[in-house]
């Protein structure tokens, strides 16, 4: 067994093994009325009174691993794992409204996304288990799957455009899957209105915004839409957005959680399995992601991500099966490891830089935020920038998201970003609130209500809800920053003015260094003291850092002056 090999046997190994531990999410007890119920809060520990109708998800999760002989777990042919797969597809059945939606945030949502990636996978179980099921067995998850493609042909996501993609795969499937002809014609629609929003440089906007993690999702479910239609137009965006997001897959095959707009670091094996087919790029971002072995940490992080993702990995490793003689075809490297190179892209407001010492990213629109990969080793350096504390006007921090902040590049390899200090929010509905909320969704039409709130909330704010903290308005406090990227190193070169109220100012310099995706160090914290003093004295202060990356180490040196 080669190398690679072993990595896909290990990698389908923890994958199943995990799957399988679903069941212990599940009500197992056939007489209970939530047999087959995986959202743990409702029918365990009774702490929600709804159920998050995603969850089950897990039933097309338990149908793969029923269905096929995976290695780590004895469950092919097992006859409780098929009982439950099927139980969970009729419970998800019966939490369906009478207009064909579900919910997954709270109840009465009819949501678009728990409509469309639940409807997605309860096809595919559908069409993996229908021989062996009941005709009134079949016949219910028929017409649930049936009056759920008729919504999403209704109804369009095109904010968070990740859910419209999720919303054409599954009509696809339910296409097929069902006999109809008019879900596969509007999920060619769905697939053209994804594509008509597409950037130059190959990114879908996430609420207006680049978020590369849920870019890598649309790419994900556009590709399984490729598979039913096999369109060269859809062939042809596939590659492009891989061609973009691959700049961003960090060494440690990360992407940018940090300078997303949604804070989404997913990367798609998946993706990158049904495009090897056709795609070198892709055959190395496959490789690349079994090698690195960090799948199950983007794939089952908690119970919700566990019930909402492992099927991908699974199918991940299914469609490596199918083109397994691609694998050995020529590849076409990743960027970070490739030849030097120096790239931005303006659109997005985003750099890259490779050289022999190091693979970095930056980020305009959060403030000239960078991040540092040492060739070889373990670690990464990371400038966020500053946080300016002020008593009784909270804190201001120069990397939250700034569409308005100005970003230009040389070709030098020479950034210049001029960004404005700003607040963040945090949501944390009061307890009122979420009683409001509960009262007027269940109304009659009091969802559509409460979900155009939503939607003006998250247009308006640029953020989604499950955010912890959201970018607030530009201040008068300003960050000029400069980052040269050299063969050895990185400067940056920083100019904070701030107001001249700001007597009592604190400043915090945003500098930490990650060993395995952990920080080990804040290496420059011990300057915040002199960079406050000097901003309560004359309200303007410069900063000059030179970052040094080593295989075991990176230098940090740091320079404050007044003006």
């Amino acid at each position: 067994m080669n190398d690679i090999n072993q990595k896909v046997f290990d990698y389908i190994t923890a994958m199943a093994l995990t799957s399988h531990g679903l069941v212990e999410l599940a009500d197992r007890d056939p007489l209970s009325p939530t047999y087959g119920c995986f959202y743990y809060p409702y029918w365990r520990s009774k702490s929600s009174d709804y159920v998050n109708a995603r969850c089950q998800e897990a039933a097309y999760t338990l149908a793969l691993i029923y269905k096929n002989d995976y290695p780590g777990v004895d469950c092919s042919g097992c006859e409780e794992i098929k009982e439950l797969a099927v139980a969970g597809a009729l419970f998800w059945a019966s939490l369906q409204h009478s207009d064909g939606s579900f919910d997954e945030w709270y109840a009465g949502e009819h949501g678009f996304a728990a409509t469309a990636f639940s409807s997605f996978a309860l096809s595919e179980t559908l069409s993996l288990l229908r021989g062996e099921l009941s005709l009134g067995e079949c016949e219910v998850l028929t017409n649930a799957l049936a009056a759920a493609g008729r919504w999403l042909c209704k109804h369009d996501d095109l904010d968070k455009i990740n859910h419209e993609a999720v919303g054409a795969a599954a009509l696809y499937s339910l296409g097929k899957t069902l006999g109809e002809v008019q879900f596969i014609e509007d999920a060619e629609r769905k697939v053209k209105l994804v594509l008509e929003r597409q950037t130059k440089e190959g990114w879908f906007p996430e609420l207006g915004g680049l978020d590369t993690g849920y870019s890598f999702l649309t790419l994900e479910y556009l590709s399984q839409c490729y598979l039913h239609s096999r369109d060269d137009g859809l062939k042809d965006a596939l590659d492009r957005t891989l061609e973009f997001l691959s700049y961003f897959v960090h060494p440690d095959l990360t992407t940018g959680r940090e300078y997303n707009l949604c804070g989404n670091s997913y990367i798609s094996l998946l993706a990158g399995a049904i495009m090897g087919e056709f795609s070198p790029r892709a055959r190395s971002l496959f490789t690349a992601g079994i090698n690195q072995g960090n799948a199950m940490v983007q794939l089952a992080q908690d119970d919700l991500s566990r019930c909402y993702h492992l099927y991908n990995g699974l199918l991940a490793y299914d469609y490596y099966r199918k083109n397994e003689g691609v694998w050995d075809q020529d590849r076409r490297e990743l960027p970070f490891k490739s030849a030097p190179f120096r790239r931005f892209f303006p659109e997005s407001g985003l750099a890259v830089v490779k050289t022999a010492r190091y693979y970095a990213v930056s980020a305009g629109k959060s403030g000239g935020l960078v991040k540092v990969f040492p060739k070889g080793g373990n670690l990464s350096f990371q400038d966020r920038g500053y946080t300016l504390r002020v008593p009784d006007q909270g804190s201001r921090s120069s990397f939250r998201f700034g569409p308005d902040n100005t970003v230009s590049w040389s070709d030098e390899g020479q950034m210049k970003v001029n960004a404005s200090f700003r607040g963040s929010s945090y949501f944390f509905p009061h307890p009122l609130a979420r009683l409001v909320l509960k009262i007027v969704s269940r109304l009659p039409g009091g969802y559509l209500i409460v979900k155009k709130g939503i939607d003006f909330i998250r247009q308006r704010k640029n953020a989604s809800f499950q955010l912890t903290a959201v970018s607030g308005r530009a201040s008068s406090r300003m960050l000029k920053r400069v980052i040269i990227f050299q063969e050895e190193l990185v400067r940056i070169l920083d100019e904070i003015s701030v107001e001249a109220e700001d007597g009592s100012l604190r400043a915090m310099i945003e500098v930490e260094v990650k060993t395995n995706g952990l920080i080990s160090a804040h290496p420059v914290s011990g300057d915040a003291g002199r960079l406050s003093e000097i901003l309560r004295e004359s309200g303007e202060a410069r900063i000059e850092k030179e970052i040094t990356p080593r295989s075991d180490r990176v230098d940090v040196t740091t320079s404050i002056f007044g003006t």
